[in-house]
């Protein structure tokens, strides 16, 4: 029974020889590492492409690797083959091969083009003008295939353009394409005028040669010498032209009213395919076998096929075929179902599809896990034929012979971990540690001295506010991915009683006994210190010192104060003497508890220290003696920087303004009613003594001792 074949037309070959190309893809794979979780995107320029279009930018984000778009646009070149990306348009850069992953940053990828001819330009005439060294002229000049480039010698299936990089291909020179026996087919454009010696002997395999032309070009001697299986196919309108050309008499010509079988191998990797039959339309010829032992791993040669995927129209050996139609035949292949495992290799979370089942006739793999695996600190680098990412790299293409485990590779990602100075006022951060994961690193210390008024460093924590995790200046840290450690700032105060030499004159006393320095004390850390230690008490009016013979004496001053009567009139109390030197704490409670007329009515200065009280000291307030009040008064410009400060930070109190101020020391002359006080003004403040119904300033003292 007659089957429908199919004209073997010149795109028919164009697509056998895109299909079949050996020779890898230049390019490295390799992942260009990220920092920091930053977007990027991969642009495509076609570099010089005559025809197709690049492949649509792609978008990135994280750490997740994007894989190289292949040639989706089928850009062409003449006298090239596409050959992967490269980072620079003169192929010096980076190569990365379509299907390799990449998460850096932008980057645009130039088409890479790989060279199938070796060729010379040709200057006829008067020398013309140098472009690169050679002299040459566009319109003028024309090329001459020399042969072939490596990569050139691996293709099987060859179409020689009209023009390479806009110079017109005019000849094939001596020798060009001799014993290349992977050769089987090839295509010669119509500005081709003259084929030179021995150009295709010795080609075993070459079983048709297409001319495009109509007028024969000039063949020199043994051309085709030694090509077995060689037939010519020219235009019908040049059938005659060809036939009784004496140059092209040792080759049939492919004419009107004969039709053609040609073989392909369909990826076989040993053997050669059968030679091409040739008959008259109507004179039936019998299909061939597996003639030459083509051979291909993992399978077993199962007939032919119009098409490649077995899909076409199948023919059995010895099968019987009349025309008219020229007929290119496909080796099919059968083989059992191979299953490829996709191995995680230690991930977190596995590829999907685990696995991908590759059926006959295909031994490649078409594709690979949509979903990859993923692994904590790690990015996916690819596919690999060994355990521990080892041996050799497993892409879209790589051979199946059998069913099969490949095992994802992984590379540690690059992690940052930063300082911050969390509101240091002064000082900058240490240098930040570019790390591995799981790597440890020794934390700085306060390498750039960082300060923040109110406060002191100590140390680095995970969170801003402290509730995060401490480290200590020098620790060790382990690194599981980018980290930012804050400056850890611990409010600066000092304890009472404890050591007397971090207080001062002018310190702010908290309701639990610590102070602060007037300096730290301010609108920014009033909030914190009152969470910490409570609202301010009092400031530090006086530190005695070993040379005074009373070290260990702290009194503080309340931040209160009224004008009041030491005793109303007549109440002047008895006649006892109450030193100037005595402690106003004994001067207070002594005049209470032996007046018999007392009460905070008839003596308001002492029942105002009496009723004094604020929260965490509720008594033990006193009027100070006239020694305390000196001492105050000797010290009030540090007194009043600490009053200042708590007003500026929001507190209620006042300063020790111009004033007199009332002491708890009796003059001796007590029958005259007479009090001991100071004055505070600027241009006296020297002690007195008047009656004690006089109104004066009274502040209240509390003792610090320990």
């Amino acid at each position: 029974m007659k089957k429908t074949a199919y004209k073997f037309t010149l795109s028919l070959i164009l697509a056998v020889a895109l299909m079949f190309s050996c020779g890898g893809g230049g390019g490295g794979g390799g992942v260009d590492n990220a920092i920091e979780d930053n977007s990027f995107s991969i642009g495509y320029n076609a570099n010089g492409a005559e025809s197709g279009e690049t492949p649509a930018s792609q978008n990135g984000s994280g750490k997740e690797a994007l894989s190289v778009s292949a040639n989706t646009g089928n850009l062409a070149k003449g006298g090239y083959l596409f050959d992967g990306w490269n980072t620079s348009a003169d192929g010096s850069g980076t190569d990365y091969a379509p299907g390799a992953l990449y998460n850096g940053k932008n980057i645009t990828l130039y088409a890479k083009w790989a060279a199938i001819f070796n060729v010379q330009v040709i200057n006829p005439g008067s020398p013309a003008p140098a472009l690169d060294g050679v002299q040459r002229a566009p319109g003028l000049s024309y090329l001459k295939i020399l042969g072939l480039t490596a990569r050139g010698r691996t293709l099987p299936n060859i179409i020689i353009p009209k023009a390479i990089d806009g110079y017109t291909v005019s000849s094939i020179g001596d020798n060009a394409f001799q014993d290349c026996s992977n050769l089987a087919e090839v295509t010669i454009p119509e500005t081709v005028t003259e084929i030179g010696d021995s150009a295709f002997s010795g080609c075993s395999n070459l079983s048709e040669i297409t001319m495009q032309g109509t007028t024969p070009p000039t063949v020199g001697a043994n051309a085709f010498d030694g090509c077995v299986q060689l037939a010519v196919n020219v235009p019908q309108s040049a059938a005659s032209a060809y036939t009784s050309d004496p140059n092209w008499s040792t080759v049939p010509i492919l004419a009107p009213n004969t039709f053609s079988i040609l073989y392909n191998g369909n990826g076989s990797d040993g053997g050669i395919v059968p030679s091409r039959q040739v008959e008259a339309i109507g004179s039936p010829v019998h299909i061939h076998g597996n003639d030459g032992n083509l051979t291909r791993a993992g399978c077993t040669f199962n007939g032919w096929n119009t098409k490649a995927d077995g899909t076409g129209n199948s023919f059995a050996v010895d099968e019987s075929y009349d025309g008219p139609e020229d007929m290119l035949l496909y080796a099919q292949w059968t083989h059992p179902d191979y299953i490829v495992t996709f191995n995680g290799n230690g991930a977190d979370t596995e590829a999907s599809p685990g696995s991908i089942t590759v059926k006959a006739p295909a031994n490649t793999i078409s594709s690979l896990p949509a979903t990859l695996p993923t692994k904590n600190g790690y990015h996916f680098v690819g596919w690999y034929t060994q355990a521990g990412g080892t041996g050799d790299p497993f892409v879209v293409g790589s051979q199946v012979i059998s069913s099969m485990t490949v095992y994802a590779k992984w590379s540690e990602n690059d992690y940052t971990v930063s300082y911050n100075r969390n509101n240091a006022t002064g000082g900058s951060v240490p240098a930040s540690h570019a790390t591995k994961f799981n790597q440890s690193i020794t934390l700085h210390d306060n390498t750039g001295n960082l300060v923040r008024t109110g406060y002191r460093f100590e140390g680095w924590n995970t969170m801003a506010d402290g509730s995060g995790t401490d480290y200590a200046v020098g620790a060790s840290y382990k690194v599981t991915g980018d980290a930012t450690l804050y400056a850890k700032w611990v409010l600066s105060y000092s304890s009472i009683p404890g050591n007397r030499n971090d207080i001062a004159v002018g310190d702010i006393v908290l309701a639990d006994g610590k102070t602060a320095t007037t300096v730290n004390y301010t609108s920014d850390t009033h909030a914190a210190y009152t969470a910490a230690s409570g609202i301010p008490v009092g400031v530090v009016a006086y530190v005695g010192t070993a040379e005074a013979g009373e070290e260990g004496t702290v009194y503080m001053v309340g931040l209160n104060q009224s004008s009041l009567a030491w005793a109303l009139y007549q109440k002047w109390g008895w006649s006892t003497e109450l030193s100037t030197t005595n402690s106003g704490f004994y001067n207070t409670y002594t005049i209470i508890q032996n007046l018999v007329d007392y009460s905070a009515s008839n003596y308001p200065a002492f029942g105002y220290a009496i009723d004094y009280n604020v929260t965490g000291y509720t008594n033990g307030w006193f009027v100070p003696s006239l020694n305390e009040l000196s001492q105050i008064h000797y010290n009030r410009s540090n007194i009043n920087d600490g009053l200042t400060a708590i007003i500026g930070a929001g507190g209620t109190t006042t300063v020790l303004k111009d004033s007199t101020f009332w002491s708890s020391s009796q003059s001796h002359n007590s029958g005259t009613a007479m009090a001991y006080n100071q004055g505070f003004y600027s241009w006296d403040g020297a002690p007195n003594t008047n009656t004690k119904d006089c109104s004066f300033t009274v502040r209240v003292v509390h003792a610090l001792d320990d």
